[in-house]
């Protein structure tokens, strides 16, 4: 969480205009909200994350994975991927792309959930007080080693422990800095809730399923506003979010 912050010392910017309504999706007949979804949270760029993101996806029990990325941050981890051996492929372009790899040859979609990295920005740069931006200079360096210490307990397979780290950098961020949390948690919450809600009406087969792979901080949040869809419109508003769709990458198998 704590990489995602953009570089605070750009000025701090106005709102844009909203637009007149988010789109909010909602689900087929024969479908509950969020019904059709498996979850794995993941601490980012672990090896057990990897492990486990890969064995999912190369399960053959999803028709799609939707992934908390956008499309800048996807191409450029895939090259990474490449710009290294077949040995340390999986580690250099993380959880995300290696489960998007081992999805395989087979027909499915690829989602991209995110923002990108310049709307994380703008946001937090729309929404951030002078005040926390202060406080931020002065303590944000002591809050890296709890996040490199949560990250080695799960790879270490300490999960429980690992969270305790992880949940305590989250807090501190929901109670110091809470124009910060707003953007990088509750906001990109809501926009991924709402645009799994629309990959959700994408699904023509009412069997089908989606790997959903984010990081341990979104996983409980994005299922809540899933199962209480009116809190993502609602969300938007108190927000004053925009809605833009989720990118798709189409897969098809080839003999």
């Amino acid at each position: 969480m704590i990489s995602l912050v953009p570089d605070l010392r750009r000025p701090l910017l106005k709102p844009p205009p909203r637009d007149p309504l988010p789109f909010l999706p909602r689900p087929g007949p024969r479908r509950e909200p969020g019904s059709s979804f498996d979850y794995i949270g993941t601490a980012h760029f672990t090896g057990r994350s990897i492990y486990d993101a890969i064995q999912a996806a190369s399960s053959g029990l999803h028709s799609g994975v939707a992934i908390e990325l956008d499309r800048a941050r996807y191409d450029g981890l895939n090259r990474m991927g490449y710009s290294v051996g077949p040995q340390l492929r999986a580690r250099a372009e993380g959880e995300f792309v290696a489960a998007t790899d081992a999805f395989g040859n087979r027909d499915g979609d690829i989602w991209l959930l995110d923002w990108s990295i310049d709307q994380i920005d703008r946001r937090v740069r729309m929404t951030l007080t002078p005040q926390e931006l202060w406080r931020w200079r002065s303590v944000s360096s002591d809050l890296f080693p709890y996040e490199v210490r949560g990250a080695r307990l799960w790879e270490a397979g300490m999960k429980d422990e690992a969270l305790r780290y992880l949940d305590f950098t989250a807090r501190t961020m929901r109670e110091y800095f809470p124009s910060l949390y707003r953007v990088l948690i509750i906001e990109r919450n809501l926009l991924m809730a709402a645009r799994l809600m629309e990959v959700e009406t994408q699904l023509a087969d009412p069997q089908a399923r989606v790997l959903v792979l984010m990081g341990m901080a979104h996983i409980e949040g994005v299922r809540e506003l899933l199962r209480e869809p009116e809190g993502v419109s609602e969300g938007f508003d108190r927000y004053g979010l925009n809605y833009s769709s989720p990118i798709r990458i189409r897969r098809a198998r080839v003999n």
